[in-house]
């Protein structure tokens, strides 16, 4: 199985240095690249091989990350995951609108991280998601396999319920629900589940 590549996206150079050590450990990943700004991220896209892009949102003067997944989603079928210090409700509305393969709040810890690369790696090379999902899972409901998608992408209960607007007990329930037709009784296990089956 070939490695993934990654291209780090990150202002700040201690942070950038500590993904990059985290990933250099792991047998599984590459580095396509570290970037500090958005001009250095869009020249690496345009000419190194990257299988995954970890973009920060702020990335101080200049363009965004924002906008940098906006050029992903126009020119590259890359998936990328969100790191940022926000999680405001109009950086969240902005982040989700461009169909991240996750959202990481900082400080993040070096499991979560990972887990989260894993699934979003997982998940882009077992497109389309949602057609396979759905037929993986005929059970669930619309409302549950949305939530499934976002548990696969790595979002915790709180994350969830700000994305489809619903309260954090009501994403509890639904879960529940998923849980009982999946026959697991977590999230661990649910993702291990289907991530055998997508």
């Amino acid at each position: 199985m070939s490695k993934s590549r990654i291209l780090i996206v990150e202002d700040d150079p201690i942070v950038a240095a500590d993904i990059e050590s985290l990933l250099l450990e792991n047998k599984d990943y590459l580095i396509s690249g570290v970037a500090h700004d958005a001009m250095s991220a869009l020249d690496m896209l345009a000419n190194r091989m990257v299988n995954l892009v970890l973009l920060d949102i702020n990335l101080g003067t200049g363009a965004s990350g924002i906008d940098i997944a906006k050029i992903i989603n126009e020119n590259y079928e890359i998936p990328f995951i969100f790191l940022t210090a926000f999680s405001d409700e109009h950086t969240l509305s902005a982040a989700s609108d461009l169909g991240p393969s996750g959202y990481l709040v900082k400080p993040f810890n070096d499991r979560g991280l990972l887990a989260t690369i894993a699934v979003a790696i997982r998940n882009a090379q077992n497109k389309p998601q949602k057609e396979s999902i759905t037929s993986t899972f005929p059970a669930l409901t619309g409302q549950e396999i949305k939530i499934l998608e976002f548990v696969l992408s790595g979002f915790s209960n709180k994350k969830i319920s700000e994305h489809i607007n619903i309260s954090v007990n009501t994403v509890k329930f639904h879960l529940k629900n998923i849980y009982i037709k999946c026959q697991v009784n977590s999230k661990q296990e649910l993702l291990a589940i289907a991530l055998k089956k997508i």
